[in-house]
């Protein structure tokens, strides 16, 4: 229950995202390991072994940092006394179980279908993904930032407190017990907690604020699954030593205040912030636009709502980051084959092959590139959700000009979820939506200042403020280091 009320768990079971299909992963194997350890044996215990391990194996790769406790389990697992045959045969079962979960695999074979990372119609291309050799695993960013090893752990364990509550001191409570007692199940618990949990942790490569934090975030999910088991022991062993009725007491009122705590923090089952910033975003543009876009919030966004929404088929997004995949060439080719993105383009080649055919928009972070600013004609907000690119022949308009058509945009945009917590600015992809918006105004005040129009920077400051109370903290809250803090963006 501390688990189910934790703010993380909460949170991304109320959102279409594999680590809480990961957390269901290790719940089950952890149901299956409890039986286990009670003595259950034979080809059922193994079976169930293997099954269970099989709902992670097409979710997500960190189901193998559960190998410690899925291997003890296999062998405790086996029937006794050991017999050679029948323990092959058991471990057979296990295996076949356990191949279930590459069958879901098979689906990407499929001809047709929807979009799908990769050339996974053929067999070397399902095989290329499957190992994520494109991304993934100990490279969460194509990125040089160094960090400390121990930085993303200790973040880890910093933030345990808030989301197990006293359920933390339960956990380690139940470790001490279970090492006291020399159980198996709690040594191969422990390891297994130690493994997904700091041992990954500390091979992070991205940062721990902004957005980088958004990312790591979601990786808590599984080691805090695991040590919610070692909660409940711990429960179990201080009810045996005390009063049962004052444990359970005081348990079920720390639940209880973290429900309430949590409640209006976790849930984001009717958050629609970055569906309403897509919609504003493509709704906002030229027709026949084109948009050179940044962040993998808007990059899935935007092809969610153009290939299963249908909303804007006209609107080309391209990705720059993407370039490099001859199979993302093809298919945005496929899609607009007036595009010129054949080759290793940089973002101001994009923009020079495209300027003078199509209205250019420019997600604000690409702005941020060494060099690229200088390499790039005049761009300033336009929609208060992009940059535009000034076309051939046309400069750059007036602060108030950029202001009356910001006002104009915003007054037509969908704003059915707002960002009203601390938490929900820090730690959530929402965030990055409402940088857009924010940032529009941050920067129209920099160019209000700049012609000293104290007035107007004034104006425009309070107007990007009305899209978060924590917009203040813009640049500390949410910049990555790669120019998506930039508040200079009219130039």
């Amino acid at each position: 229950t501390a688990l189910g009320l934790s703010l993380s768990f909460w949170q991304y079971a109320t959102v279409a995202e594999v680590f809480a299909g990961g957390a269901f992963t290790a719940a089950l194997l952890l149901l299956v390991t409890a039986r286990i350890a009670g003595g259950w044996r034979g080809w059922r215990a193994e079976l169930s072994l293997g099954l269970a391990v099989a709902t992670g194996i097409a979710n997500h790769h960190t189901v193998i940092l559960l190998a410690p406790l899925a291997v003890w389990a296999w062998a405790a697992g086996l029937s006794r006394p050991l017999r050679p045959r029948r323990a092959a045969a058991e471990t057979l079962i296990c295996a076949a179980g356990l191949s279930v979960g590459f069958l879901a695999y098979l689906g990407l074979m499929l001809p047709g279908g929807g979009w799908r990372w990769g050339e996974t119609e053929q067999l070397q291309g399902l095989v290329h993904h499957f190992l994520r050799r494109d991304y993934g695993t100990f490279q969460l960013a194509r990125s040089g930032l160094e960090l400390r090893w121990w930085d993303h752990p200790l973040l880890y364990l910093r933030r345990l407190p808030g989301q197990l509550w006293l359920g933390l001191a339960a956990a380690l409570l139940g470790l001490v017990d279970g090492l006291r007692r020399r159980s198996p199940w709690v040594i191969a618990l422990g390891l297994t907690w130690a493994l997904a949990g700091p041992a990954f942790l500390s091979r992070f490569n991205v940062d721990t604020q902004g957005l980088g934090r958004v990312v790591a975030l979601r990786f808590h999910l599984l080691p805090t699954a695991l040590l919610a088991a070692l909660a409940g022991l711990g429960a179990d062993a201080a009810a045996a030593r005390f009063d049962r009725r004052v444990i359970y007491g005081v348990l079920g009122l720390s639940l209880g205040a973290q429900a309430l705590v949590n409640r209006g923090e976790a849930s984001h089952a009717r958050w629609t912030v970055m569906e309403d910033y897509v919609r504003n975003a493509l709704g906002a543009v030229a027709p026949g636009a084109l948009i050179i876009g940044a962040s993998d919030s808007f990059f899935f966004g935007a092809l969610y709502a153009q290939r299963v929404l249908g909303l804007r088929p006209d609107v080309a997004y391209v990705q720059p980051s993407m370039l490099s995949y001859p199979w993302y060439v093809d298919d945005i080719e496929a899609r607009h084959p007036e595009l010129h993105i054949s080759g290793p383009l940089s973002i101001p080649e994009l923009v020079a092959a495209h300027r003078g055919e199509r209205p250019v928009y420019l997600s604000r972070e690409l702005l941020g590139g060494e060099g690229i600013e200088e390499a790039l004609p005049p761009t300033w907000p336009e929609s208060a959700v992009l940059m535009r690119v000034a076309p051939p022949g046309r400069g750059v308009p007036s602060p108030a000009e950029v202001e009356a058509q910001l006002d104009a945009a915003v007054a037509g945009f969908t704003f059915r979820s707002r960002l009203r917590t601390r938490h929900q600015w820090e730690e959530t992809w929402e965030a990055w939506a409402v940088q857009q918006y924010a940032g529009s105004y941050r920067g129209l005040a920099r160019a209000w200042a700049a012609i000293g129009d104290a007035a107007g920077r004034a104006r425009c400051v309070e107007k990007a403020r009305t899209f978060s109370p924590f917009v203040r903290g813009l640049a500390q809250d949410l910049g990555d280091g790669h120019g998506a803090d930039r508040d200079d963006v009219v130039h």
